[in-house]
């Protein structure tokens, strides 16, 4: 990797990780015009998407191991004789809220993956693209 590729790559990731450009620039120890050119150059957008999907990653699987957790703690609530009402009834409800939610985001994906599947023939006919 050459010490433009090093440049390009820490300045999309300060920016991606929310550094204006402003203190992006200050930081390298350049312009922000500088820093604008590197985050337009040909292949930069790519590389912010990649860094996006490994912040993204890696938060999600964070958010499944406490949702794991939380899940039983909500559960344990629900099913508590003596923990009171009020709470049971917000247990019972916090788990229907997620249920809905959480059927309606399976339907889409799997409504998605149907649409997919259903575009490849027209992607590999030939002649297109």
């Amino acid at each position: 990797m050459t010490a433009l590729d090093t440049f390009c790559q820490r300045t999309v990731e300060m920016y991606v990780a929310g550094s204006k450009v402003s203190e992006i620039a200050a930081e390298l120890g350049v312009s922000q015009r500088s820093v604008y050119r590197r985050l337009n150059a040909p292949g930069a957008q790519e590389v912010v998407q990649r860094v996006k999907d490994e912040v993204v990653t890696g938060l999600l699987a964070r958010y499944l191991e406490g949702s794991e957790t939380a899940a039983t703690f909500v559960m344990d609530v629900l099913n508590n004789p003596e923990a009171p009402l009020g709470m049971r009834f917000q247990a019972a409800r916090m788990i229907h809220d997620a249920t809905f939610r959480l059927l309606g985001q399976h339907d889409l994906v799997v409504r998605m993956q149907r649409l997919e599947a259903a575009m490849r023939p027209i992607d590999t006919a030939p002649g297109i693209g």
